[in-house]
This record gives structure tokens, sequence and C-alpha cells, in this order.
């Protein structure tokens, strides 16, 4: 274990040197494209005062002459300053790719290294679960230190789902909201064809079906939210949304009438104005379950990563009283800082129109 107990440290440092030399490829390439650009305008400069003639010929006298063989000479000259700047910009550029391959190389054998430490990790890990997991008779702070640990774990853990149920819960809503729009515009177009009485039977049952159909796509979205470990008030309007999305619907065989079918869906339309308002609270509802879970998700990793510190560093020094100091192999980095969930806030909700798992029902 000691000799890979860096792995972590010298691949994320090598990584960042593998990403510096990527950036100064990038940057010598840039720059060479500009250099080949500028060679390319010296040497027409310098072509031109070598190939024309009739500018030779102009310059009779010895002042003009000289003129134009020093501004000639200073053609040639900035031409071949350029042509050597993008010589050594190539050089500098096929170092630089040189060294990204040797690097690239170097990065397989620190990665064996990574892969070799954490499989010693987790056998040092599964050692000391097996020494010391449940009751450990003599040593009573042991004990102490694992029920803590344990507490802290599951409270943890229990923020986390707190969270992801939250998320999954917004995407579905998000998804049932998306729906409302385009079922209140079939609604609306069957219960202005459907006014026209049987001309447009056909048209209107073609709306009306497809009306039904998102209705049923959000109720099916709001039903699958789990968020049974709400407040009494957020799953009763819950309750209330999916009966409000199913009254909405309208099933004309129900019905005994057209009038009667073309009323039903003139309430529909209206009662989809009563689903926006409960959806719209049950979402904010949610939200501040969300934003409760985020600002206590930093504490419980805290104190989770903290009491895993103490348990397995009270482990190991029972390990070294009863096998002799030094005898213990590490069980913990405790010099590792415990991880920063904050960063979950900034996730907020990019895709919350999307549904990035199965819901059961056709988009």
């Amino acid at each position: 274990m000691s000799t890979v107990s860096e792995a972590h440290n010298d691949h994320a440092a090598h990584l960042t040197y593998i990403n510096r030399i990527k950036e100064s490829l990038n940057e010598q390439t840039s720059e060479l494209k500009s250099l080949h650009e500028e060679v390319e305008a010296r040497f027409k400069v310098h072509k031109s005062f070598c190939d024309c003639i009739a500018h030779r010929l102009f310059h009779r006298t010895a002042q003009a002459r000289e003129e134009y063989e020093a501004d000639s000479l200073k053609a040639e000259q900035n031409y071949f300053a350029a042509l050597g700047a993008q010589s050594r910009a190539e050089a500098r550029r096929a170092q630089l790719e040189s060294d990204l391959e040797v690097a690239i190389r170097d990065r397989e054998e620190l990665e064996r290294a990574v892969k070799e430490h954490d499989e010693l990790r987790k056998e040092i890990d599964e050692m000391y679960e097996r020494l010391f997991d449940g009751p450990t008779p003599g040593f009573p702070e042991e004990d102490a230190a694992e029920e803590a640990y344990k507490a802290a774990k599951e409270e943890h853990d229990i923020t986390k789902e707190r969270i992801l149920k939250s998320r999954q819960a917004l995407r579905l809503l998000h998804l049932a909201q998306e729906r409302l729009p385009r079922a209140q515009k079939n609604l609306a177009s069957a219960h202005k064809l459907g006014k026209e009485m049987w001309v447009f039977v056909d048209d209107t049952l073609i709306s009306l079906r497809f009306g039904n159909k998102k209705l049923g796509e959000a109720a099916t979205a709001v039903r699958d939210a789990d968020i049974a470990s709400l407040a009494p008030e957020v799953l009763s309007r819950k309750e209330t949304l999916i009966m409000q999305l199913e009254t909405a619907m309208v099933h004309p065989e129900k019905l005994h009438s057209w009038e009667a079918t073309v009323e039903a869906i003139g309430s529909a339309h209206n009662i989809l104005c009563d689903v926006k308002r409960t959806l719209k609270q049950l979402i904010q509802d949610i939200k501040e379950e969300e934003r409760d879970g985020l600002s206590e998700i930093n504490r419980t990793a805290k104190q989770f990563e903290f009491t895993k510190e103490e348990l397995w560093l009270a482990r190991q020094a029972i390990f070294e009283k009863v096998a002799g100091f030094g005898q213990a192999p590490p069980c913990y980095s405790y010099d590792k800082p415990a991880p920063d969930y904050s960063s979950i806030l900034d996730e907020g909700h990019e895709h919350q129109h999307g549904c990035g798992f199965e819901i059961g029902i056709q988009i």
C-alpha cells in the first residue's frame, strides 16, 4: 500500500500536466497558423522585388536605386525572419506533440497504480469490517464510534435520497406542465368545432382524442411523482391534481347527447385553469423540499466523513494495540476533505422540461 499511497495525487497532477500540454499545443497551432499567413504575405512582397524588372529600369538614378535595393533587402530580411519564426514554431509544436505522446503513455502507468491502490484499499476496508463490524468486546470506544458512524451515514443517505426524489418528482411535474398547453389547445379546438354541430363531428372527436391523450400523459406523470415523504397537505394537493386532470377528460360515449359533449368540453377547458394553479403550487412545494435538502447536505456529508474518520482511527489504534505499533495497515485517509455537495445547487433544472427515465407513457 505504501508504494501506491500517492497514486491518486500523482494521477491528478499528471492529468493537470496533460491538460497544460494540450492548451500549449492549441496555442502553438494557432500561432503557427498566423505565422504561416505572415510568411505567405512576406514572400509575396519579397517576390515582387525579385521579379519586377520595370521597377529596376525605372530607378535609374543612384539614389533611387539605393532606396529600391534597401527596400528589396528589407523585404528579403522580413521574409526570412518570418520563415525562421515559422520553423521555430513548428519545432515547438513537434516537441509538444512528443511530450503529449509520452505523457499519455505515462498516464496509463499511473492509472494502473490508481487501480491497484483502490483494490488494496477495498481489501483493507473489508478486512477492518470483518474484524470490527458489530460489537467489539473490550473496546467500547470502537462500538460508540461505529454507532455514531452508522447514524451519520443513515442521515446522510436519507438527505441524498430526499434531494434525488425531489428532483425526480420535479422532472415529472414539469413534464405534466408541458402537456397542459397542448391539451388546452386541442380542447379549445374541439369546443369550437363542436359548436358547429354535425358539420365537424369527426374533427371535433379527433381534437378531443388528442386533448384527452395529453391529459392522460399529464395525469400519469403526476401519479408517478414519488412525494410520499412530504407533508399531508402536499400529498392531498397531488391527489386533487390527479382528480382534476381525470375530470377534465371528456368521454363522448358516456354522454347522452352531442350538446352534452360540447358542454363537457367547454367545462374541461375551464377546469384546466384550476389544474395549472394546483400544479404550479405543487411544484413550489417540491422545490421547497429540494431547497431544504440542499441546505442540509453539506452538514450531513461533513458529519458522515468525520464519524467515518473517527471510526477508522479507533479501529487502527486497536489493531496496533493488539498487533504492535506500526503493524496496522492504513485504514483511512483522514486528511482527505469531506465532499462538497453544494454544487448540486448549481445544477438547477436546465432540463426541467425533459424526463431522463421511463415513465410508462408515449410522448
